[in-house]
């Protein structure tokens, strides 16, 4: 099992052009990384702050899309934000 590092997550997140990368890399090794708690709510809170609450939302529907879980839902008032899986 491989623990990712919200960092890491972050830094390939936010550092490509495009997020397609960190979606194929969840993919890939979905079934044998955990991503702490703390990694999606962060890549929210640096997506809300700049306005983009939608790119999260498409992000993290495609990352749960294999789960099966792909209807999140975004709900939440400045400064607040919450991301549930529905």
């Amino acid at each position: 099992m491989t623990i990712l590092d919200t960092n890491i997550l972050l830094n390939l997140l936010l550092g490509r052009k495009h997020a397609v990368v960190v979606i194929k890399f969840i993919r890939t090794f979905g079934n044998i990384c955990l991503i702490s708690d703390y990694s999606f709510p962060s890549i929210g809170l640096h997506f809300f702050n700049k306005d983009k609450k939608e790119l999260y939302l498409r992000f993290a529907n495609e990352v749960f899309k294999s789960e099966g879980k792909n209807n999140l839902i975004y709900s939440g008032i400045s400064p607040g934000i919450d991301i549930r899986i529905k």
